[in-house]
């Protein structure tokens, strides 16, 4: 009569995915087996050979190793197995699973957090940390684009230096590396967030190899705008910078009585000068006009914005008739100086009076305004001021295209320039490659704040570049366009 171990057949060990080990024997091929991480493994006999020591029990053995070393290794392999198996069913299980794409992103989770559940202190600490950096990277991400306006932390993070937000990788990466590689891949996700989302890095692969030609194309516009900072330095270099660039037309915010006196003096020019902003074009200009802003003087001198220009001139090219739009917005310092001073952010003395958000008659002295009041009646003058001027510069012009450009003193990621200024083609976000940072102040802060814009069936974008200083806290940037039509 055949014994049981014959009735059963040959014992041996198969192994799932995940790494569990589990011992059956021939009565049990061709079965499936539920595994412990969720997985399911199909039993089959391992090859083995007759001639082979350990055949019997399914398995190859390679070295003499006593049966008792043998047994103590085994029992390592499996602690080890049933532990990584509990970190991912133990994160799994508070995860729900609606697909297989849910499943893996359960597995994953798991994997992440397996340092946690059974590892060091340091291990623990630094799961820990790399977890917590990303949830608040992808926080700052979320307030940057959807209340970048609305509140001042997310303002902060708008027209603050976002570089900081990099710094933490510096101790975090080495200590991952060192007691929770499966942090890494947190941090990588992290660090992706910060520079495409936040830094605002663009990869146009267009023009990821070109440069600017020496002079314009035939059948393209070349445009140059540039806050000059009153333009006092500018204006011994005017000629430099008009011949290095070749611009066809160019706008200059900030141009002092200095800038305009050398522009004048340029021969082979058309200039037009409207406050603060001064246009320049090889063609002859037609006619300007400049958007109202009654409503804006009003409160302009109370402190809290209303600076905001727009001037429009008539082109006449070889190729046809553009408008050239040139501005310069009110900046959102204004709302956001004294935010830290002696009495915090915001002190507890609110905003006495007034309508609409703009103050009573005597409250509108600047030591009686709180700064959250500052920052909110900032935010309203220049939300007002963008919606003016997104609407006034395609009015009275007909089917003509246009170009837009200037300072705007907002970043593409403002909801304010997203709401009155998304509808429109923006030069880098189409063709720009890097970070295009237009404004430096101090060490830290970059910023893009300046842009040059087209209507979406008019010129379109070829290439654009933010150039090198001169001697002004803004950059330069030249941008070619399409002539609409042209082959």
């Amino acid at each position: 009569m055949p014994s049981s171990s014959d009735a059963r057949g040959t014992d041996f060990t198969v192994r799932c995915a995940c790494g569990i080990a589990y011992h059956t024997n021939d009565a049990h091929v061709g079965k499936v087996l539920p595994c412990k991480c969720g997985r399911t493994l199909s039993v089959t006999r391992p090859p083995t050979t007759a001639n082979e020591p350990g055949a019997a029990l399914g398995h190859i053995s390679t070295t003499n190793t006593p049966s008792r070393e043998r047994s103590r290794r085994r029992k390592v392999r499996t602690r080890r197995d049933v532990s990584e198996s509990a970190a991912h069913s133990r994160v799994g299980r508070s995860l729900p699973r609606f697909s297989n794409v849910g499943t893996w992103f359960t597995h994953w989770v798991g994997a992440r957090m397996e340092p946690f559940w059974f590892g060091t202190p340091l291990q623990r600490i630094t799961v820990v940390a790399a977890w917590l950096y990303l949830i608040g990277v992808f926080a700052s991400w979320m307030l940057l684009r959807y209340w970048s306006e609305e509140n001042i932390l997310a303002t902060l993070i708008a027209y603050g230096p976002r570089t900081v937000a990099l710094w933490p990788l510096a101790l975090l990466v080495p200590a991952a590396v060192f007691w929770g590689r499966s942090s890494l891949w947190l941090l990588a996700i992290a660090a992706g967030i910060i520079v495409f989302p936040i830094l605002g890095v663009r990869v146009s692969p267009g023009t990821w190899n070109a440069s600017l030609p020496a002079t314009p194309a035939p059948g393209t516009v070349r445009i140059l705008t540039f806050n000059t900072q009153s333009g006092g330095a500018l204006s011994y270099d005017l000629s430099i910078l008009l011949r290095e660039f070749a611009p066809d037309v160019f706008t200059f915010q900030e141009c002092g009585d200095q800038l305009w006196a050398a522009m004048e003096a340029e021969k082979g020019w058309f200039t037009r000068r409207y406050g603060s902003l001064c246009t320049g074009s090889r063609w002859k200009i037609e006619r300007i006009d400049s958007m109202p802003r009654a409503d804006l003087e009003r409160v302009q001198q109370f402190g809290f914005g209303g600076a905001g220009f727009v001037l429009r001139t008539v082109v006449q090219s070889p190729m046809g008739r553009f408008a050239v739009i040139n501005l310069h917005l009110e900046t959102a310092r204004r709302g956001l100086e004294g935010m830290f001073g002696r009495e915090g952010i915001v002190p507890d003395s609110p905003f006495p009076g007034g309508q609409a958000g703009v103050p009573a008659d005597d409250a509108r002295q600047a030591g009686a305004v709180s700064r959250l009041e500052r920052f909110r009646v900032n935010t309203m003058i220049r939300n007002k001021e963008s919606a003016l001027a997104s609407r006034w510069v395609t009015t009275g012009i007909d089917d003509m295209p246009y170009l837009i450009a200037g300072d705007f003193n907002l970043p593409v990621e403002s909801t304010i320039f997203r709401a009155h200024w998304g509808h429109f083609v923006n030069a880098f976000e189409a063709t720009g490659n890097g970070l295009g940072w237009t404004k430096h102040e101090g060490r830290w802060l970059r910023i893009r704040i300046d842009h040059v814009l087209s209507g979406e069936r008019g010129f379109m974008p070829l290439f654009v570049r933010a150039v090198p200083d001169y001697r002004s806290d803004h950059r330069p940037v030249v941008a070619d366009y399409k002539w609409p039509g042209s082959s």
